[in-house]
């Protein structure tokens, strides 16, 4: 969104998360059509691994698309084949069909994998959302208002709302 949007949202989430995955697949594009899009609110999406190094690893697979432009998409894809490739045998295999299908450069992105370049990053953003409070997932920041869980979209929109009338 904006950087210049009254309201900032920050959520902290995990791709193991059936939760964060409802949120993903069904509250954030009404949050995208209905603010994201119109400036009047920044979404920022940050790493909260907090199932173990499966979540690390499919947080890597985001964050590696990510460095090709396409964050976006792969972390929509992951979301909404989280059944396929959370039951795969040949996970890896599966990951690069995925990142096939966006066009990704495939040495680049799996060079990105096996060197586990954004691992620092993803830490990062951990050690950022214990600093916020947050102990679970999905949890978001509203203008620094800590919620949790996968409330559905009007109370989003109604916490919105609130924010944008205290912005002016």
């Amino acid at each position: 969104g904006s950087p210049d949007a009254p309201v900032t949202i920050i959520e902290y989430s995990e791709y193991l998360c059936p939760y964060c995955r409802l949120f993903a697949l069904d509250t954030l594009p009404r949050i995208e059509e209905e603010y994201i899009d119109t400036g009047k609110v920044k979404f920022i999406f940050r790493d909260f691994p907090v199932h173990g190094q499966g979540a690390v690893a499919m947080a890597m697979v985001a964050e590696c698309s990510g460095d090709q432009g396409q964050f976006w998409e792969m972390h929509k894809l992951l979301f909404e084949r989280a059944e396929e490739w959370s039951a795969s045998e040949e996970l890896l295999t599966t990951l690069q069909g995925y990142a096939d299908e966006l066009g990704l450069d495939q040495e680049t992105f799996t060079t990105c994998l096996e060197e586990g370049t954004p691992f620092e990053g993803i830490k990062e953003d951990y050690n950022l959302g214990v600093q916020d409070g947050v102990t679970g997932t999905p949890s978001f920041l509203i203008n620094g208002t800590l919620t949790v869980g996968a409330l559905p979209f009007e109370e989003f929109q109604r916490v919105i709302e609130e924010k944008l009338a205290e912005s002016g």
